[in-house]
Protein backbone atom coordinates (compact mmCIF):
# COMPACT_ATOMS: atom_id res chain seq x y z
CA UNK A 1 0.00 0.00 0.00
CA UNK A 2 3.00 2.51 0.59
CA UNK A 3 4.23 2.09 -3.17
CA UNK A 4 0.45 3.37 -4.11
CA UNK A 5 0.85 6.10 -1.39
CA UNK A 6 3.72 7.22 -3.09
CA UNK A 7 2.80 6.88 -6.21
CA UNK A 8 -0.70 8.80 -5.77
CA UNK A 9 1.95 11.77 -4.23
CA UNK A 10 4.02 11.66 -7.07
CA UNK A 11 1.13 12.04 -9.18
CA UNK A 12 -0.41 14.96 -7.37
CA UNK A 13 2.94 17.09 -7.02
CA UNK A 14 3.26 16.77 -10.63
CA UNK A 15 -0.15 17.79 -11.34
CA UNK A 16 0.51 20.89 -8.57
CA UNK A 17 3.76 21.71 -9.80
CA UNK A 18 2.46 21.56 -13.63
CA UNK A 19 -0.10 23.66 -13.38
CA UNK A 20 1.37 26.30 -10.81
CA UNK A 21 -0.17 25.45 -7.61
CA UNK A 22 2.88 24.70 -6.00
CA UNK A 23 6.91 23.57 -5.96
CA UNK A 24 8.69 23.15 -9.72
CA UNK A 25 8.55 19.40 -11.36
CA UNK A 26 12.57 19.61 -10.09
CA UNK A 27 12.18 17.19 -7.74
CA UNK A 28 11.00 14.58 -9.64
CA UNK A 29 13.38 13.09 -12.30
CA UNK A 30 12.16 12.23 -15.62
CA UNK A 31 12.55 8.60 -16.41
CA UNK A 32 12.44 8.08 -12.81
CA UNK A 33 9.41 9.64 -11.33
CA UNK A 34 7.58 9.75 -14.39
CA UNK A 35 8.22 9.35 -18.24
CA UNK A 36 7.31 12.29 -20.91
CA UNK A 37 4.81 10.49 -23.59
CA UNK A 38 6.49 10.41 -27.05
CA UNK A 39 4.15 12.21 -29.84
CA UNK A 40 1.22 13.52 -26.88
CA UNK A 41 -0.95 16.96 -26.99
CA UNK A 42 -0.55 18.74 -23.63
CA UNK A 43 -3.53 18.87 -21.78
CA UNK A 44 -2.77 21.44 -19.07
CA UNK A 45 -4.31 21.08 -15.76
CA UNK A 46 -5.50 17.49 -16.53
CA UNK A 47 -5.33 14.11 -15.53
CA UNK A 48 -5.98 10.60 -16.58
CA UNK A 49 -6.30 7.32 -14.42
CA UNK A 50 -6.20 3.83 -16.42
CA UNK A 51 -7.70 1.51 -13.95
CA UNK A 52 -9.64 -1.69 -14.04
CA UNK A 53 -12.09 -2.93 -11.63
CA UNK A 54 -10.55 -6.12 -11.84
CA UNK A 55 -6.96 -5.09 -10.55
CA UNK A 56 -6.10 -5.79 -6.99
CA UNK A 57 -3.48 -2.57 -7.13
CA UNK A 58 -6.51 -0.72 -8.22
CA UNK A 59 -8.63 -0.94 -5.98
CA UNK A 60 -5.86 -0.50 -3.06
CA UNK A 61 -5.22 2.75 -4.51
CA UNK A 62 -8.90 4.44 -5.33
CA UNK A 63 -9.53 5.43 -1.50
CA UNK A 64 -6.57 7.61 -2.28
CA UNK A 65 -7.78 8.76 -5.27
CA UNK A 66 -10.51 9.66 -3.76
CA UNK A 67 -9.28 11.93 -0.97
CA UNK A 68 -7.31 13.55 -3.79
CA UNK A 69 -10.67 14.47 -5.66
CA UNK A 70 -12.07 16.22 -2.59
CA UNK A 71 -9.40 18.47 -2.44
CA UNK A 72 -7.96 18.92 -5.74
CA UNK A 73 -7.70 22.18 -7.29
CA UNK A 74 -10.54 23.48 -9.26
CA UNK A 75 -8.65 23.85 -12.44
CA UNK A 76 -7.65 20.23 -12.50
CA UNK A 77 -9.66 17.97 -14.40
CA UNK A 78 -9.91 14.13 -14.22
CA UNK A 79 -10.63 11.34 -16.30
CA UNK A 80 -10.87 7.52 -15.80
CA UNK A 81 -10.22 5.35 -18.82
CA UNK A 82 -10.55 1.40 -17.98
CA UNK A 83 -7.97 -0.70 -19.20
CA UNK A 84 -9.65 -2.89 -22.04
CA UNK A 85 -6.74 -5.15 -23.01
CA UNK A 86 -8.86 -8.62 -22.70
CA UNK A 87 -12.38 -10.08 -22.76
CA UNK A 88 -12.45 -9.25 -18.93
CA UNK A 89 -11.73 -5.72 -18.57
CA UNK A 90 -13.15 -4.77 -21.83
CA UNK A 91 -16.61 -6.05 -19.72
CA UNK A 92 -15.29 -4.45 -16.63
CA UNK A 93 -14.72 -1.04 -18.61
CA UNK A 94 -18.33 -1.46 -19.94
CA UNK A 95 -19.33 -1.56 -16.98
CA UNK A 96 -17.71 1.74 -15.85
CA UNK A 97 -18.99 3.71 -19.12
CA UNK A 98 -22.18 2.12 -18.89
CA UNK A 99 -22.24 3.48 -15.02
CA UNK A 100 -20.80 6.36 -16.49
CA UNK A 101 -23.62 6.92 -19.27
CA UNK A 102 -26.38 6.94 -16.16
CA UNK A 103 -24.00 9.12 -14.20
CA UNK A 104 -23.49 7.15 -11.41
CA UNK A 105 -19.74 5.96 -11.72
CA UNK A 106 -17.99 8.19 -9.23
CA UNK A 107 -21.12 7.53 -7.03
CA UNK A 108 -20.30 4.06 -7.26
CA UNK A 109 -16.14 3.15 -7.45
CA UNK A 110 -15.39 2.14 -4.25
CA UNK A 111 -18.03 -0.25 -4.45
CA UNK A 112 -17.42 -1.73 -7.70
CA UNK A 113 -13.95 -2.63 -6.37
CA UNK A 114 -15.49 -3.77 -3.21
CA UNK A 115 -17.91 -6.29 -4.63
CA UNK A 116 -15.31 -7.55 -6.54
CA UNK A 117 -12.52 -7.77 -4.33
CA UNK A 118 -13.73 -7.91 -0.67
CA UNK A 119 -16.84 -9.56 -1.33
CA UNK A 120 -15.93 -11.71 -4.37
CA UNK A 121 -18.76 -11.34 -6.45
CA UNK A 122 -19.35 -12.86 -9.59
CA UNK A 123 -19.25 -10.29 -12.33
CA UNK A 124 -19.49 -12.33 -15.34
CA UNK A 125 -22.45 -11.38 -17.89
CA UNK A 126 -24.49 -8.03 -18.28
CA UNK A 127 -27.03 -9.23 -15.72
CA UNK A 128 -24.58 -9.62 -12.99
CA UNK A 129 -23.64 -6.14 -13.51
CA UNK A 130 -27.39 -4.78 -13.40
CA UNK A 131 -28.15 -6.82 -10.37
CA UNK A 132 -24.73 -4.66 -9.03
CA UNK A 133 -26.51 -1.54 -10.50
CA UNK A 134 -29.85 -2.41 -8.78
CA UNK A 135 -27.92 -3.15 -5.21
CA UNK A 136 -26.68 0.39 -5.71
CA UNK A 137 -30.20 1.73 -5.91
CA UNK A 138 -29.79 2.30 -9.58
CA UNK A 139 -32.30 1.30 -11.84
CA UNK A 140 -32.10 -2.16 -13.28
CA UNK A 141 -33.87 -1.96 -16.87
CA UNK A 142 -31.85 1.40 -17.12
CA UNK A 143 -28.56 -0.02 -16.79
CA UNK A 144 -29.48 -2.97 -19.66
CA UNK A 145 -30.55 -0.24 -22.19
CA UNK A 146 -27.45 2.02 -21.57
CA UNK A 147 -24.88 -1.39 -21.26
CA UNK A 148 -25.42 -1.60 -25.68
CA UNK A 149 -25.93 1.92 -26.28
CA UNK A 150 -24.02 3.48 -28.92
CA UNK A 151 -22.58 6.11 -26.31
CA UNK A 152 -20.89 2.78 -24.20
CA UNK A 153 -19.67 0.81 -27.26
CA UNK A 154 -18.23 4.20 -28.55
CA UNK A 155 -16.46 4.64 -25.32
CA UNK A 156 -14.93 1.62 -24.83
CA UNK A 157 -13.78 1.11 -28.61
CA UNK A 158 -11.88 4.43 -27.43
CA UNK A 159 -10.72 2.84 -24.33
CA UNK A 160 -7.92 0.66 -26.54
CA UNK A 161 -6.52 3.26 -28.75
CA UNK A 162 -5.99 5.18 -26.00
CA UNK A 163 -3.69 2.77 -23.62
CA UNK A 164 -2.00 2.46 -26.95
CA UNK A 165 -1.48 6.24 -27.14
CA UNK A 166 -0.12 6.74 -23.86
CA UNK A 167 2.19 3.29 -23.94
CA UNK A 168 0.07 2.00 -20.91
CA UNK A 169 1.12 -1.79 -19.86
CA UNK A 170 -0.03 -1.82 -16.29
CA UNK A 171 -2.65 -0.57 -14.16
CA UNK A 172 -3.00 2.10 -12.60
CA UNK A 173 -1.49 4.16 -14.38
CA UNK A 174 -1.42 8.19 -14.67
CA UNK A 175 -1.51 10.80 -17.27
CA UNK A 176 -0.91 14.16 -15.85
CA UNK A 177 -1.33 17.46 -18.33
CA UNK A 178 -1.71 14.81 -21.46
CA UNK A 179 2.26 14.57 -21.49
CA UNK A 180 3.57 12.76 -18.14
CA UNK A 181 2.77 9.42 -17.57
CA UNK A 182 3.38 7.94 -13.64
CA UNK A 183 2.73 4.20 -12.23
CA UNK A 184 3.68 2.78 -9.40
CA UNK A 185 6.94 1.54 -10.24
CA UNK A 186 7.72 5.09 -10.44
CA UNK A 187 6.32 5.86 -7.25
CA UNK A 188 10.36 5.77 -6.27
CA UNK A 189 10.94 6.02 -2.02
CA UNK A 190 8.43 8.32 0.28
CA UNK A 191 11.23 10.42 1.29
CA UNK A 192 11.97 11.26 -2.55
CA UNK A 193 7.98 12.39 -3.25
CA UNK A 194 8.29 14.94 -0.14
Amino acid sequence: MKQFVRAWVALAALVVSATGYGFGLERFVENVHYQRVAGAEPSPGNVTEFFSFGCPHCAHLEPVVEQWLQRKPAAVTFTRVPATWNPRFEYLGRIYYTLEALGAADANMQAMFDYIHKLNKPLRTRDDAAEFAASRGIDQAGFVKVWDSEAVNAKVASALPLLARYQVKGVPAFVVNGVYMTNVSMAGSEAAQF
